[in-house]
């Protein structure tokens, strides 16, 4: 009886140390951008805020971080029979979020562009050197008028691959990774090696 008492206390602890990670997880990543918060003065510098009418095709990835539109990439993403748009995040555990450096390989092999927008800076740039021809993006929350990631990713995108496929795919639009060929939206997809 004495252990069923104790352990009853133990288990509560045990719970309650779980549920405040859980919600100290939640309140750091995915609910916000937090520009100021989580990046520091110097990386803060490295982030350029990109006009809307401003032309992104030609930069390389030169270490810094690019806030554009939707429409800016959607300009790019014309210029080469087949792109993929990985919406990453540095902090992602699941089977279908892998590294930059695995997706920009097997885009590499498959003749791909790759493109890759951040969802939020934390950590945006513990990867950006695996990334070869094109600067690690991010959506312009300046420009959309939100840091809040789930409604920034919905502009994002309706920009970029049109409202009506947007409304279209909406069951599936949390899938990390999207397919155009010859500049037009083909598929959201959950795992391009698994395709």
């Amino acid at each position: 009886m004495k252990n069923k008492l104790l352990a009853f206390p133990l288990l509560a602890i045990g719970l309650l140390l779980l549920f405040t990670q859980c919600c100290r997880m939640i309140a750091l990543v995915g609910i916000r951008t937090h520009f100021e918060r989580d990046l520091s003065k110097e990386e803060q510098q490295k982030v350029v805020w990109t006009s809307e009418n401003a032309s992104i095709c030609s930069l390389e990835n030169d270490s810094l971080v690019y806030a554009i539109s939707g429409e800016q990439l959607k300009k790019c993403i014309s210029q080469y029979d087949k792109v993929l748009v990985y919406y990453w995040d540095p902090h992602c555990s699941a089977d279908a979020c892998h590294p930059l450096s695995a997706v920009q390989y097997f885009c590499d092999g498959q003749g791909i562009e790759f493109f890759t927008v951040a969802e939020f800076y934390m950590d945006c740039f513990s990867q950006i050197e695996s990334l070869k021809s094109h600067p690690l993006l991010v959506a312009n929350e300046r420009y959309y008028g939100t840091d809040k990631c789930r409604k920034l990713f919905e502009l994002f995108f309706t920009d970029l691959i049109g409202e009506e496929n947007y409304d279209k795919n909406k069951e599936i639009s949390w899938f990390r990774y999207v397919y155009f060929e010859h500049g037009d939206f083909l598929r959201f997809v959950n795992d391009p090696f698994m395709e």
